[in-house]
């Protein structure tokens, strides 16, 4: 018996008394190391949708390298981004929902600014559209990003949360969220909650 992720799991080491033949032993070892794969893949699943808080909502907007499967990119200019000029890019879903995961993404409208002199995202807005988002329809998340401490890394600097969500099942509610990031470490949050008629 040996753990992975924290479960028991029984491998086969030999047989009758006589260790397994090395083609045998690796056919065994290949089994073990898929069980651990989909054991990890579970465990990162359950974690991503787990809610802290009663009336959580989790929000799965996609990293930008997955962005082109399941919208149509498009570039619609250019506009500063705390002045910085950035290029910016619309991306408009485009109905390839075929999986659980692109069909959430399939509820969001994205738009992105690149950073025109070092290629990288500046600032990110999401616009939920659709329902297959655990937030309604109207919802606007504002992410920006910003070179930490003058350095070449870049970290999410502020974001604004502009959500309408409906809460027990019954109780439709607007809410607006702010968070600031200071070098990184600390941050600060201000919320209102307010019931929408």
């Amino acid at each position: 018996h040996v753990f992975i992720e924290g479960q028991p799991y029984r491998q086969l080491i030999e047989l009758d008394g006589k260790p397994l033949s090395g083609k045998e032993l690796a056919k065994r070892e290949a089994a073990r190391k898929a069980e651990a794969a989909r054991r990890l893949q579970t465990r990162r699943e359950e974690k991503a949708t787990k809610r802290f808080l009663p009336g959580t909502r989790n929000l799965r907007l996609g990293r930008i390298d997955e962005l082109a499967a399941a919208y149509n990119l498009k570039a619609i200019g250019e506009e500063a981004v705390d002045g910085r000029m950035a290029d910016k890019i619309l991306a408009e879903p485009n109905g390839q929902a075929e999986t659980p995961r692109k069909k959430e993404l399939q509820s969001y409208r994205q738009t992105i600014w690149i950073d025109r002199a070092t290629k990288i995202v500046a600032k990110r807005q999401i616009e939920v559209i659709g329902p297959d988002s655990e937030t309604l329809p109207g919802t606007l998340i504002s992410i920006y990003f910003a070179p930490a401490n003058g350095q070449d890394i870049w970290f999410q600097n502020r974001s604004q949360l502009d959500f309408r969500a409906q809460m027990f099942g019954t109780v439709k509610q607007r809410g607006l969220q702010m968070h600031e990031f200071y070098n990184f470490k600390k941050f600060q949050v201000e919320s209102t909650l307010t019931p929408i008629e």
